[in-house]
């Protein structure tokens, strides 16, 4: 059997090992490409990763290297080079591609189903109001469970209560769940939504809105808040460096929450319902991610 495979891929020509996971060929590569070794990953049905280098002098080192990186896939070395080419053109270019790819508005991703659902009852609510919430919010536990009417758990989340308040939040979820769909996929995204959504509502519901006398609460700023905090944690993987997260947005975010604390309970706010309710999404969001941060996920790339 000969040293090394070659392939009718002039400026890659040498194969080196094969990979079945995108995330480990992708750290993988990075090492190779911190030691200055030229290299190319190839994805083939159903789903490997071919590793090929440009010159023959690296084939051994490879090789070599692609055996210790199965023994131990994880290790600092490579998901340091893969955190440190983060920073570099290459990553970018991967970027703009993942833009004007998957990363697109579609109709069909997760991401737009929930801004059109918002949409939608939105201006249910401006031109049937009464007819609106009787069928999507809910102020009583029997509603939900007694009827087996599950879906008002979910629902209050697509109801709003004025323009501004819809625009802020679209713009705010399209900027944040589209890139988690983008890499983790819309069913990830989708479990995340509606695990911050459920138990969001039922924090104001339940909790806030029976103690301070609001009837009916709703909004999908609880969600907003949530993907934040979980987009901010998984950014932090080096496998998902490439989930740009806005330098200083969580800080932002958690300081706007405290400030309107403050003011609620300054007597300027009537009740403390939206921040209690932002504050709860933004912390769901950050437990949530925390749980996933040393999971093994499928990352489309």
């Amino acid at each position: 059997m000969a040293q090394f495979e070659a392939v009718t891929d002039y400026e890659f020509p040498f194969q080196v090992g094969i990979l079945n996971d995108g995330a480990a060929a992708q750290r993988f590569s990075a090492f190779l490409t911190e030691k200055g070794i030229k290299n190319k990953i190839k994805r083939q049905p159903p789903n490997l990763f071919v590793i090929y280098v440009a010159e023959a002098k690296d084939v051994s080192f490879a090789k070599r290297a692609i055996m210790d990186f199965r023994a131990n896939p994880y290790g600092k070395q490579y998901t340091q080079a893969a955190w440190n080419l983060g920073s570099k053109a290459k990553l970018k270019t991967l970027r703009r591609s993942a833009a004007r790819g998957r990363g697109g508005w579609q109709l069909q991703s997760v991401t737009s189903v929930v801004e059109l659902l918002c949409v939608l009852a939105t201006v249910w609510m401006m031109f049937a109001p009464d007819g609106a919430l009787q069928l999507l919010a809910w102020w009583q536990l029997d509603q939900v469970f007694g009827g087996g009417e599950l879906w008002r758990l979910v629902t209050p989340c697509f109801i709003h209560f004025g323009v501004l308040h819809i625009l802020f939040n679209l713009v705010m979820f399209e900027a944040f769940a589209r890139p988690i769909e983008r890499y983790l996929g819309g069913g990830h995204l989708l479990l995340v939504v509606l695990c911050i959504g459920v138990v969001d509502n039922l924090l104001a519901q339940l909790v806030i809105a029976n103690m301070s006398g609001v009837r009916i609460v709703g909004g999908l700023s609880g969600v907003v808040y949530g993907v934040i905090g979980y987009a901010y944690i998984m950014s932090k993987r080096p496998d998902l460096s490439m989930m740009e997260f806005p330098r200083g947005m969580f800080m932002v975010c958690a300081v706007i929450i405290g400030i309107s604390f403050v003011l609620s309970f300054m007597g300027l706010y009537s009740s403390p319902v939206s921040e209690i309710v932002h504050a709860g999404g933004l912390i769901l969001g950050v437990l949530i991610a925390l749980g996933n941060s040393k999971r093994k996920l499928k990352i489309r790339y």
